[in-house]
């Protein structure tokens, strides 16, 4: 994957990674992954000499390896785990990684007896940043013994090396681990773990005791408690400043709750969100309830709560409401609506419509309308979007086809309360259209008009229609070769601004469903007002086309999974006793 985010008032910022994934001999396996950041992130305006660029050059890498590597005595396994992340590595897309830590670690694990499994650890840890300066060293020894089925016993020794430059600390811990796990009914499960520090204690394993009673009322429904008694509170090593991760500084823990599965139509969820935006990292806990209620087969109602709970960054907790329907009288036609309500950074509620039927064989429309009136952060903001369409897809042939679109969006804002709003209305008509001419030669088209218009406070009310021409041409030279030509015209009569692109281009099908192509693109705008010879808006070069049939994923309109095909063709390999065979 790749990602080349420019920006005006700064250098670009790209970031990039390759995956990948092996098979070892003897059912082991290998995954790796790479990544790598580089330049400045805009995270606001440049307006008066303000630099936008953040904090800097994020100029960095990171890399994680695996192996799984099973071997032939012992049912044993030797497995490895290692990542590293420069201190300068940033992904604003989400914080997978926590910069400026280096850790590998080496199990290797057997089951010397029936019931005995034993692991055998070795740990390595590097974290360096503004922030911190330290690393940590740890050999372990766990050995896991089954007494029965209702009893299990676990026995642990680790040895921590803890170094920090930061504070010219030094810790070497011995943690003894003793635990226990005894099921004396179906229902009822007990824990008990005992962590002991044999002297000095390593920041993120203090002393510690835990315990935990699970109580299964049925198979649908659990009872939990846990309750941790620590003489610290952990305390991660890493620099977690900038990942939205939160550290407790709590000794002593209690939870006690109920675990459930609800019906065939309720779902709870839970998950750990985090964001990145200009004010930096927030991280949440959300849980959620959804329940759909059927009413009979044609109508259905749903509705649904979130809570985010906010753990830290510069944000706050904030709550969400939903409420929807869906209705289907036959299986031509469907509606739904739905209503969203969020108290986030203020309070905005969204009201959303959509149908969707067959009007004929081969012909297929939908509508959709959106209503949002949002007031966050003080900004005041109501929108309203408009969607129709109508496809012609006739079902006896695939030589043709032709989609008419309509779209209105509507948007009044404005940055405080009592201010005048801005308004920008957009309304676009467009018509595509393919035609397959020869089995070799396919023909595309689009034509589409724009009415834009928009007021300010300090500007009166302005409107201009912008006109678009656009055709290709696609000639298949042989099963896995073809060649094409696009031109596209543009048009706005109110300033005289014309756009004209002329691409010429080869492609390569590296399977039925995927093209890959190249070409070069020659373009040529003309300006009333000058801009004639400026580079920007007369630009030419080489481009490269990745593209994919999704016919694969979706039944568009019925198609088959064959692919797209006329009936002259299928009538004629039905008669040819090969290709029906093969068929």
């Amino acid at each position: 994957s790749y990602i080349n985010q420019r920006q005006t008032d700064s250098s670009p910022f790209q970031l990039g990674g390759v995956d990948g994934s092996f098979v070892l001999p003897n059912k082991g396996k290998l995954e790796f992954e790479w990544a790598r950041s580089n330049g400045t992130l805009n995270r606001g305006f440049g307006f008066f000499n303000n630099d936008p660029s953040g904090n800097g050059e994020y100029n960095g890498d990171a890399f994680f390896v695996s192996v799984d590597q099973p071997l032939p005595f012992m049912q044993s396994a030797l497995r490895f785990d290692g990542y590293s992340a420069s201190r300068n590595f940033y992904n604003p897309f989400g914080a997978t990684v926590t910069p400026g830590t280096t850790r590998g670690a080496i199990v290797f694990e057997t089951k010397p007896f029936k019931n005995s499994t034993v692991r055998v650890n070795f740990v390595g840890e590097k974290n360096l940043t503004d922030k911190v300066d330290n690393n940590r060293v740890t050999a372990a020894l766990d050995w896991t013994q089954t007494l029965s089925d209702k009893f299990r016993l676990d026995f642990g020794y680790s040895m921590r090396r803890f170094s920090d430059s930061k504070s010219d600390n030094n810790v070497v811990s011995n943690l003894i681990t003793v635990g226990a796990n005894y099921r004396p009914t179906s229902k009822i499960e007990l824990t008990a773990k005992r962590e002991q520090n044999l002297g000095d204690e390593d920041p993120s394993y203090p002393n510690q005791t835990t315990f935990a009673i699970n109580y299964h009322v049925n198979d649908f429904t659990k009872v939990f408690f846990t309750q941790r008694l620590a003489s610290n509170p952990i305390t991660p090593i890493s620099d977690t400043a900038g990942t939205g991760f939160a550290s407790s500084k709590a000794r002593n823990e209690t939870a006690l709750g109920v675990e459930t599965r609800f019906g065939k139509y309720t779902s709870l969820s839970g998950r750990y969100q985090i964001e990145n935006g200009i004010n930096g990292t927030d991280s949440f806990s959300i849980i959620g309830l959804k329940n759909r209620l059927p009413i009979n087969k044609q109508v259905a109602f749903d509705f649904g709560y979130e809570r985010a709970f906010h753990l830290a960054g510069e944000g706050k907790s904030y709550n969400n409401f939903s409420f929807g329907a869906n209705w289907l009288p036959d299986e031509n036609f469907r509606t739904s609506f739905r209503y969203e309500l969020r108290d986030r950074e203020g309070f905005g509620h969204i009201f959303s419509l959509g149908s969707a039927g067959k009007l004929k064989p081969g012909w297929t429309t939908l509508g959709r309308f959106q209503y949002a009136d949002i007031d966050f952060n003080g900004r005041k903001n109501i929108v309203m979007n408009g969607q129709l369409a109508l496809a012609i897809r006739p079902h006896d042939t695939d030589k043709y086809g032709v989609l008419f679109g309509y779209q209105h969006r509507e948007s009044l804002f404005s940055n405080k309360e009592g201010e005048v709003p801005n308004e920008i209305r957009n309304d676009i008509l467009s018509v595509d259209g393919f035609h397959q001419t020869t089995r070799r030669l396919e023909l595309y088209g689009r034509l589409a008009l724009k009415h834009t218009a928009d007021k300010t406070p300090n500007l009166p009310f302005t409107s201009n229609f912008t006109y678009l021409i656009q055709g290709r041409a696609q000639y298949r030279l042989d099963r896995w070769w073809d060649v094409a030509g696009e031109g596209r015209f543009m048009y706005q009569p109110s300033s005289g601004s014309q756009n004209r692109w002329l691409g010429a281009e080869t492609g390569y099908w590296a399977t039925p469903d995927l093209r890959i192509g190249g070409g070069y693109n020659f373009a040529k705008s003309k300006e009333i007002y000058g801009f004639t010879d400026n580079s920007v808006y007369n630009r030419s070069g080489f481009y490269f086309v990745l593209s994919t049939k999704v016919s694969r994923l979706f039944d568009l309109f019925g198609t088959s999974k064959e692919g797209l095909k006329s009936n002259e063709d299928k009538k004629r390999d039905s008669k040819h006793p090969r290709i029906a065979d093969k068929k």
